[in-house]
């Protein structure tokens, strides 16, 4: 006897479709920003991997928010991948989709890399040839 398995879709699952559609236009506008700079600076190939691995460690992937020092939470903060990874937990660990303000916040920090992505590349892209 064959079992059909049906799926009903769920708001925890319309939840991590939006957060990775967010993740991709923060990550589209950071993309944006490293690849003009490249151009420029030949040492941001090397520097990618420095950067990117400071910044795993400096956002809350692997550890809980709540050890950080009361001291030193302020500049978690100024992190807008704490926002996103706290989005993802609200989800996955929580099984709870995150609140509207969550949603709006992780839409205008996704929408504003990509904005400032966009308007860089476009600022340095007349001179690109110049430096290739």
């Amino acid at each position: 006897m064959l079992y059909k398995l049906v799926v009903f879709p769920s708001p925890v699952g319309a939840a991590i479709i939006v957060i990775l559609f967010f993740l991709f236009i923060f990550s589209l506008g950071v993309s944006l920003i490293v690849s003009a700079v490249a151009v420029y600076l030949r040492d941001m190939f090397h520097l990618y991997g420095v950067f990117t691995t400071a910044w795993t460690y400096l956002t809350p992937i692997f550890y809980p928010i709540s050890i950080v020092p009361d001291d030193f939470r302020w500049m978690l903060f100024w992190n807008p991948l704490l926002y996103i990874v706290s989005y993802f937990r609200e989800i996955i660990l929580n099984n709870m989709v995150p609140t509207f303000d969550d949603t709006i916040l992780c839409l205008e920090l996704s929408v504003g890399t990509l904005i400032l992505g966009m308007l860089i590349f476009r600022k340095l892209q007349n001179k690109f040839l110049l430096y290739v």
